[in-house]
Parts: structure tokens; sequence; C-alpha cells
């Protein structure tokens, strides 16, 4: 399965909109919203229109917060609704050969390699008492996440199957983690791109005592790998301005501007 997108229109101006659980922030919900194009006839009426239809749809939905990946043309309107700018969108695009082949289509069948001493695996109810919560707390707010609310996040995504969040163990180490990062599979709702599937990067940090020894890369490459395992056409993830190159240099390119608005 794969998360749902769904497109807004105003006029000849649209975008998409999808809804993310998170466990961070409380359990909170963010809006991603993409493939935003402001049509010249609509004027600013066509934008302004869109982008208040945008925030009607987040605040419906009971997210915390509106990521927008936008053209810098698209940055002046989104500004007067009080967005401001975040970093940028990377896109890594698997080639075509890669998607043909993939012998999964869900995140449930996909297990990723041993990389001893640190393995990679699948987010498990115990993780709650080995730290995965402090781990993301070294990258932003995680607020008031109990045990039950943990597991219960846990248990949804194993049966949804449109979300997984991997973490790295140091097996030398007592098992404990040392990085967490979630992948979030997408179907595009645009006719023309029916079935197809794109997959967001989120939420990932390095232990800061672990940092510097190519466990980032290790991550990301995990989850790339299960993303191409689903056959995704691109995997997208927002990141600031200084942190680019790191991402470039596996294989990302700069797309879009990200720009964001807390409700």
């Amino acid at each position: 399965m794969a998360a749902s997108e769904e497109v807004l229109t105003v006029g000849a101006s649209r975008g998409s909109i999808v809804v993310e659980s998170k466990l961070i922030h409380s359990c909170g919900r963010v809006a991603h919203v993409e493939n935003v194009h402001f049509d010249p006839s609509d004027n600013e009426a066509g934008a302004d229109g869109l982008i208040h239809m945008i925030k009607r749809a987040a605040t419906s939905s009971g997210c915390y917060k509106v990521i927008v990946a936008c053209a810098p043309s698209a940055e002046p309107s989104f500004v007067r609704h009080g967005f401001a700018k975040k970093g940028l969108q990377m896109r890594f695009s698997p080639d075509a050969r890669s998607r043909a082949s993939a012998a999964r289509l869900s995140l449930l069948a996909y297990r990723p390699p041993s990389h001893a001493p640190i393995e990679a695996r699948r987010l498990e109810p115990a993780d709650f008492d080995r730290g995965a919560l402090q781990l993301l707390a070294q990258l932003t707010t995680v607020g008031d996440v109990s045990r039950e609310g943990f597991v219960a996040f846990v248990e949804r995504s194993d049966a949804a199957g449109e979300r997984a969040t991997f973490v790295l163990v140091d097996s030398a180490s007592a098992g404990s983690l040392v990085g967490i990062g979630t992948l979030l599979l997408v179907a595009r709702a645009a006719p023309e791109a029916t079935g197809e599937r794109r997959a967001h990067i989120e939420d990932v940090v390095i232990d800061e005592r672990a940092r510097g020894r190519g466990y980032g890369a290790l991550l990301v490459r995990t989850l790339l790998e299960a993303a191409c395992a689903t056959g995704a056409a691109a995997v997208l993830l927002e990141c600031s301005v200084e942190n680019a190159a790191f991402y470039e240099r596996l294989g990302f390119a700069r797309a879009f501007t990200s720009m964001a608005l807390y409700l």
C-alpha cells in the first residue's frame, strides 16, 4: 500500500497534498504539498485561493505543519501567506531498469542487508526502551509520546505497509540505537501517473556521539534500497542548504525550494 495523494485545484492552478502521521511532535501530522502550479491566467487570485485551500485541508486533517516544495517563482505567493523558506527539496531518481526489476512492491517485504557490526532493521515496539525517542529528540521536538502511543505507531506502520521507520543498531554496544529514519510511500494521484509511486525520506538523525563514522550515509542508503525495492520512481527529502552537499554525494539532486508553515 501507499499513502494517498489528493489533488487540489483552483481555476487552472493546482497542487497535491499528502498527510503523513509522525512519531515526533506528540504523534502529530504533517502535510506535504508538491506539484504546485500557479497558472498566469488566474493572476494572484488563483495562487491565493489554492494556498487557502491547502491550509484548510491541512488544518482539517489535524496537521501541525505544512511543507511545500515549489519553484522559486512561487515563493512570494507562499510568503504572503506566512510560509518561510526552510531549505531545499532533494530528489533521487532510480533508473528505469531498477524500477522494472523490483520484485517486491511492499515495504513489509523489504529486509535490509546487514552491515556488521551495525545492523539496519525496522523499528520495533521494544525500541521505546532503547532510546528511540531520545534519539529523535536530537533532531526535533518529540513531545508527549507514551509507550502505548509508540507501540500503536509501530503497529500501524507494519499493518499499512505505507511507512517504514528503520534504525541502525550497534551490536558491539549492547544493541544501542545509533540512527533512525523513516520512509513514506506515496501513490501519485495524477491521471497520467496512475500507479506510479514516489517515496519520501523523513526524520533522519544519527546519535551525536556516533557522528563522523559514515552512519548517516549508511542509513540513507538503507532507506534508498527500501524505496527502490518497491519500484518507487523517485525518492524525495527536505534538507537545509548546508546539508545539500551530503545528499548530492549520495546521488540526490536539488529539485525545489522547501517552505514551511506551522499551523
